[in-house]
């Protein structure tokens, strides 16, 4: 989601959900056509990057991951890129080998 483009808003999605399971994998699918509708309307385009992350808890099946990213958004509002710092809680799940998320917080 911190990395998102008004001209590939369906791709970037797409390769997002590939990589989800549980329940944000049921946010994407119910609030998706919704998501690249507000994307288009606003022309956003943001531009983010993982700058580091972490193994916070690991369970057999999976674990939490603090993640800290960047970006720089800019959108119909303000042609100017913004620039962003995220910070996230991401849970994953071991599914047939494949670690998924199933969970992403913005952490305040």
């Amino acid at each position: 989601m911190i990395d998102m483009h008004t001209d590939t808003v369906d791709a970037d999605l797409d390769r997002l959900s590939e990589l989800t399971t549980g329940r944000f994998a049921g946010e994407l699918s119910d609030s998706g056509s919704g998501v690249v509708q507000a994307i288009r309307d606003a022309a956003v385009n943001a531009d983010g990057r993982v700058d580091s992350a972490a193994l916070a808890s690991e369970s057999g099946g999976g674990g939490v991951v603090l993640v800290a990213a960047s970006g720089a958004v800019t959108n119909a509002a303000g042609p100017t890129a913004t620039p962003r710092n995220y910070r996230l809680r991401v849970t994953v799940d071991d599914v047939d080998g494949r670690l998924l998320m199933s969970n992403v917080e913005f952490v305040p």
